[in-house]
């Protein structure tokens, strides 16, 4: 029996009602997906705050209001709890997404994930027996005093009131000496100031502190565990220290599913999470700026020194330097979070400035290696003009070409760098240490080779 065609009417509803139901199915997609996005997005938000809250708190003493005209400003929608009695900060976002971060003393604030316990001490004693070393005044004649002060008063001009530059401390150094210090508002000599990707290379010179105790080897594969079966085990320590091991790690800040976001706000065990990325490129061919590969080398560190690795950075690191308000952080597995989290007061970042001027000598003990810090101020052929070294940034740029980060500042110069505007800047031919620290959010960032550059002209030769 032959079935009648559709009317064209039947016809033209059948196809409306199918249009129809794909833009609901789409819709619906859509929907779901920004559901995912925007639970991932304050879950990680909730993480992120709680960290910071708690090590803004507990680490550096600030008050709540000042956390939350500042630091916590961009998550005014999340709901802050503080528990003094316990050390800890739990946020989350309309009773959702919560995440919690506890204060041990000494080892700083730690996410706490589901029931995980966090290893190591519940407290980590100072360092006892070394005097922090006394950085000497300097008396300037009137004109370079004058000079250099202009040049100082420049970073702590808001030109924008709508984007503030919010320096909160420079401190300037020559031959050893504090030529001057200035701090902002809410912050003094003895306010601890988070360092961010300064950290780096703190990471950098624990490592120098490695290889010189014979533990590692640069030019030795990185022991990973994991990759002794894959192409990863051609990654190297160096490799690791000059970020080109081609690990498929997403350094990005914006994109609530990120590697660095998932790592630094998700993750019980840090180096663990970073450990199964897989290759993008051939080990040593490609320099990508890795948050991932720094924890990398934490968690080598951690499995090269055991339990020792909780002291280590105070004692053979901070207590030679006299940084004693230094502080790490760690993971809740006991690594140190060595790509972001380190704080000290400014004048210890400093002294840690100078320390790295000194070639990695404090008086007649040499820390690091003969020529650890020249190393890692050598540039990395691979990054952008040059412009990397080994865990520390550099001008030096590319070999016989006009191609370096800062053109308006001398060539020598090498410097550690943080968000939202930290930055250590060395620069040996003038035998000076500027230390600028604040939190410039957005863009347009901190303007730092100008300020370097006004700083080294007003400089005595």
């Amino acid at each position: 029996m032959t079935t009648a065609p559709d009317s064209p009417n039947v016809s033209n509803k059948r196809n409306r009602r199918r249009l129809w139901l794909g833009v609901l199915a789409v819709l619906l997609g859509l929907g779901i997906w920004q559901g995912l996005y925007w639970a991932r997005y304050l879950h990680l938000a909730s993480g992120y705050a709680a960290k910071v809250a708690a090590s803004g708190l507990f680490v550096a003493g600030r008050d709540l209001e000042q956390l939350r005209t500042h630091e916590l400003k961009p998550f005014a929608i999340l709901d802050v709890e503080v528990d003094e009695e316990n050390r800890e900060v739990h946020v989350s976002a309309f009773g959702l997404f919560g995440q919690t971060a506890r204060h041990r003393p000494g080892l700083g604030a730690t996410l706490v994930h589901d029931d995980s316990e966090l290893s190591g001490p519940a407290r980590l004693e100072s360092a006892e027996g070394v005097e922090a070393i006394r950085l000497p005044e300097s008396s300037l004649d009137r004109l370079h005093l004058a000079a250099l002060n202009q040049s100082v008063e420049f970073a702590f001009r808001d030109l924008d009131p709508e984007h503030p530059w919010n320096t909160r401390a420079v401190v300037i150094l020559q031959n050893g000496e504090v030529l001057i210090e200035r701090y902002g508002d809410s912050t003094g000599p003895d306010t601890l100031l988070h360092g961010w990707s300064m950290t780096k290379t703190v990471t950098g010179v624990l490592c120098g502190l490695a290889v010189k105790d014979g533990r590692l080897r640069v030019e030795s594969q990185a022991p990973v565990p994991g990759w002794e079966q894959d192409g990863r085990s051609a990654i190297t320590l160096e490799h690791l220290l000059r970020m080109t091991t081609g690990l498929d790690f997403e350094e990005s800040y914006s994109k609530p599913g990120s590697d660095a976001l998932r790592m630094l706000f998700d993750s019980h065990d840090m180096p663990a999470f970073v450990a199964t990325r897989p290759l993008e490129h051939a080990p040593g061919s490609n320099w990508s700026y890795s948050s991932g590969d720094s924890l990398l080398l934490s968690g080598i560190l951690r499995r090269t020194y055991g339990e020792a690795n909780f002291e280590f950075a105070r004692d053979r690191l901070f207590a030679k330097v006299g940084m004693h308000s230094a502080r790490l952080e760690f993971d809740g597995a006991g690594n140190a979070v060595g790509s972001s989290m380190c704080w000290a007061n400014a004048r210890d970042w400093a002294r840690f400035g100078e320390f790295l001027r000194e070639g990695g000598r404090v008086a007649d003990e040499q820390i690091v290696p003969e020529g650890w810090i020249d190393w890692m101020a050598t540039p990395t052929p691979e990054s952008e003009n040059g412009s990397f070294g080994a865990h520390l940034w550099v001008n030096a740029g590319v070999p016989n070409t006009n191609q370096c980060a800062w053109p308006s500042v001398p060539r020598d110069l090498f410097w550690c760098a943080g968000f939202e505007g930290q930055f250590v800047v060395v620069a040996p031919s003038r035998n000076a240490v500027i230390v600028r620290l604040g939190q410039t959010f957005g863009e347009p960032t901190f303007p730092i080779e100008p300020f370097v550059a006004g700083v080294l002209s007003a400089l005595p030769d």
